[in-house]
C-alpha cells in the first residue's frame, strides 16, 4: 500500500487487514519482543524457533482477497475487489517476475515507478489467477452510507 500514493496521487490512503485472532496475538507479541530481539542470545533463540512456512498443498489452496474503495468530495464512490492466489509466496513472486520480464524487455521508462505507473493499472491482472470485481456501491454522502 505504500506505493499507492505514487501510483494514484491520492494523499490520504488508509490500509486495513482482516486478521484472525491468532495472527493478531502473534503481531502483538512481536511488538513486545522487538526491543529484546536486538540482543544476540534472544535473536539466536528466535532464529532457532523459526519453523517452515505452510505446505505447498496449503499454499495452493489459499486465496487472497483485496478490497479497495475511493470516494471524492462529491460523495461519488468506486469500489473493487481483487481475488488471487496466496499473497506471500505465490502472488507477490509471480507479479515481481512479471515486472522483471517487462523491465528486461525495456517496457518501462527510466526512474522510480510503481508497477501500476510503469505497466498500467491492470498490470496486476496479468498474474495468473488474479481477477478484479468492480463493485457497485450505494450512494455515500459525507461518509454516511445510505
Amino acid at each position: 500500500m505504500f506505493t499507492a500514493y505514487y501510483s494514484t496521487g491520492i494523499p490520504n490512503i488508509e490500509c486495513y487487514l482482516a486478521a484472525p485472532p491468532a495472527l493478531r496475538r502473534v503481531m502483538a507479541a512481536g511488538r513486545l519482543i522487538a526491543p529484546w530481539a536486538k540482543l544476540g542470545p534472544v535473536r539466536h533463540l528466535l532464529q532457532r524457533s523459526i519453523r517452515p512456512g505452510p505446505s505447498a498443498e496449503l499454499t495452493a489452496r489459499t486465496r487472497t482477497h483485496v478490497w479497495g474503495e475511493a470516494a471524492d468530495d462529491q460523495g461519488r464512490v468506486a469500489s473493487a475487489r481483487l481475488h488471487g492466489p496466496e499473497a506471500g509466496a505465490v502472488w507477490t513472486t509471480a507479479t515481481a517476475l512479471g515486472a522483471a520480464r517487462k523491465a528486461l524487455a525495456d517496457l518501462a521508462s527510466a526512474g522510480y515507478q510503481t508497477p501500476a505507473s510503469a505497466y498500467g493499472p491492470d498490470f496486476v491482472l496479468e498474474t495468473e489467477g488474479v481477477t478484479r470485481e468492480d463493485v457497485v456501491s450505494p450512494a455515500r454522502h459525507a461518509g454516511v452510507l445510505f
